[in-house]
């Protein structure tokens, strides 16, 4: 008795369904995640920022002297940064 071909086109049939619901989560997660970027990309929060446009060298100029004269590290306080590194080393 030489029954020997039955059982192969069982593994087929399950290599075809495992491919097929791997690509149909696949395409599931891909479409999601696909959605949201276009979401935050399309909607900024940024209605209380107003940037006027630089047209010329002199706009230019302009926002330079005004990012010099920024101060940034008004704020900072080194002693507790010295204090953050010495205890981490």
């Amino acid at each position: 008795m030489n029954n020997k071909r039955g059982f192969s086109p069982v593994y087929i049939v399950l290599a075809i369904v495992a491919v097929v619901f791997i690509s149909g989560v696949g395409y599931v997660v891909y479409s999601s995640n696909k959605d949201v970027k276009t979401e935050i990309s399309t909607t900024p929060d940024d209605s209380s920022l107003s940037v006027p446009p630089i047209n010329n060298s002199n706009d230019l100029n302009t926002v330079n002297g005004s990012l010099d004269g920024a101060d940034i590290d008004g704020s900072l306080n080194s002693t507790q940064i010295e204090k953050d590194l010495n205890s981490m080393l």
